[in-house]
């Protein structure tokens, strides 16, 4: 026997078209509707819970968990182009509790925290695709991005997160200074490994002088790593300023005690923006 509740359970509270428009999402992870669009549902309770599992939110789950239960036909949210990940997670929070959202600021010019309110529609509507498709162009070579995928910016961001920890648990033992040296000694070489695999994970492929398309990471890498450093900086100046296209626009705030005027871009904290 059927459910005769089943006409109750939600329904799409809204449809979105991604930043992406479906491209960079490998094949099997994402069904777009007719009009090529996303449907996006309220949240459960149960997704609300999710979201306050502190292990979950750190490693990524939660946010994937929720993300496939108000929109089903994001079939794989780990591999979902980062550009697309905080435009969906809006969207599930206008679903959920509404379309403005109250966020608190301080002012750089007299320090005076005030509330200010947002119009989350009108941010997703200013929310660009960075052009991946224009090459960074070098003397000899031709260097093309990618968007890295949910998985890969979610195992950086962890990464960071640790290594500051580690840094944070150095600082304060009691190590001799020369224990404590040789021990940032290892964690800067660990931090310039992951900012290389971080580089490395944002580039399409490298084009030659003579035509030949190099797109086996391990090849990338190890060029990434014995290029002059003039090179390395313009390609991560480059991943820097391409990605930054597809950033939140920031808000523009004005104070309420000395009419200043600043801009405060969204911090994302999933436990408090789920409330």
């Amino acid at each position: 026997m059927s459910n005769p509740l089943t006409k109750y359970f939600r329904q799409p509270a809204l449809y979105i078209n991604l930043p992406s428009g479906g491209n960079y999402w490998p094949e099997g992870t994402l069904e777009l509707d007719e009009n090529n669009q996303v449907a996006v549902y309220p949240m459960t309770a149960r997704d609300e819970l999710t979201l306050k599992t502190p292990d979950a939110l750190m490693n990524g789950q939660s946010v994937v968990d929720v993300i496939k239960s108000c929109c089903p036909q994001i079939k794989d949210p780990w591999r979902m182009p980062a550009m697309d990940t905080d435009f969906i997670l809006i969207a599930i929070r206008i679903a959920s509790y509404g379309e403005n959202m109250d966020f608190r600021s301080t002012c750089p010019e007299c320090e005076e925290e005030s509330p200010y309110e947002v119009h989350l529609p009108t941010m997703l509507d200013q929310v660009k695709s960075p052009n991946y498709h224009a090459p960074l162009m070098l003397t000899d070579l031709e260097v093309y991005l990618r968007p890295q995928n949910y998985k890969e910016s979610n195992e950086a961001g962890m990464r960071i997160y640790q290594e500051q920890r580690l840094i944070a648990t150095v600082n304060n033992s009691d190590m001799s200074q020369e224990q404590k040296l040789a021990q940032f000694k290892e964690i800067f070489k660990d931090v310039s490994s992951m900012n290389l695999a971080s580089v490395v994970t944002n580039i399409k492929s490298i084009t030659t002088s003579d035509g030949e398309d190099v797109n086996d990471i391990r090849h990338i890498g190890e060029y990434l790593d014995n290029a002059p450093k003039q090179v390395w900086d313009s390609i991560q100046k480059y991943i820097a300023d391409t990605n930054a296209e597809g950033k939140l626009p920031d808000n523009q705030v004005t104070c309420d005690k000395c009419n200043k005027e600043y801009k405060v871009p969204i911090e994302f904290d999933y436990t408090a923006f789920f409330e």
